[in-house]
């Protein structure tokens, strides 16, 4: 993960830092690995700045399947599908510790089944969005399972494409060897008034049934972010 140059998210030296991380095996059976990660974060210090950074912050949007309710839109009373488009689809659970119940009873889940064959879903994502001002995306990244195609966000208000991550399975084995990121100074706009749709595409080539996710990480303009004084500042 790489930020744009001159752009970085708003961290106090005495914040904890939490890194959740995941090593998977796929294709062999009955395997016990020891397995070590290391991780590196790149900082800069306020103090060595020579021009202050742009702050970022970060949120996360996801693909949903219904599973319990009858209408395919999470937190929309009256959905108006030339609005709100097409809504996710109906579909079985991966984990039900994942179900996430809506204000209005609908049961969904971020964490599916896909049965074999290709399989598209649409999530009005508006309200996960949760935008409180106009802004501008800078950096994009995803979060999908094997036997993913791609991973696309839309402004349905204008019909434009702020983002298709193309996902490129291995050939020879279960796992995903890439996904597609940006990475722009000049950003992407995002409109508080605007409606907008994750699309998630699986295409299950394995014959049996495979759980599923589908998540973009945004990285965005925090045009209220005040940065706080520092103590000899005060003084």
């Amino acid at each position: 993960m790489k930020l744009p140059e001159g752009f970085g998210i708003p961290l106090m030296s005495d914040e904890t830092i939490f890194l959740t991380s995941q090593v998977l095996n796929h294709n062999i059976d009955k395997a016990n690995f020891q397995v070590r990660q290391q991780m590196d974060v790149e900082y800069v210090r306020d103090v060595d700045l020579k021009t202050p950074m742009k702050p970022l912050y970060m949120q996360s949007l996801e693909s949903m399947a219904l599973v319990e309710g009858s209408e395919a839109y999470y937190d929309v009373a009256h959905p108006d599908k030339e609005k709100h488009g097409p809504g996710c689809m109906m579909g079985e659970t991966a984990s039900p510790q994942s179900n996430i119940q809506d204000p209005f009873g609908r049961i969904f889940t971020g964490h599916w089944i896909v049965k074999p064959g290709r399989q598209v879903n649409h999530t009005l994502v508006t309200k996960l969005l949760a935008l409180p001002f106009d802004t501008t995306v800078h950096y994009m990244t995803v979060h999908v399972h094997p036997f993913a195609e791609s991973i696309e966000l839309k402004d349905l208000t204008n019909g434009e494409v702020i983002f298709h991550s193309n996902v490129v399975n291995f050939k020879d084995r279960i796992g995903i060897e890439s996904v597609d990121s940006f990475s722009i100074k000049e950003g992407k706009p995002l409109y508080k008034d605007h409606e907008y749709e994750l699309v998630s595409v699986y295409n299950n080539t394995s014959g049996t049934d495979q759980d599923a996710m589908a998540v973009a990480f945004l990285y965005l303009l925090d045009k209220e972010f005040k940065r706080p004084a520092l103590a000899w500042e005060e003084k």
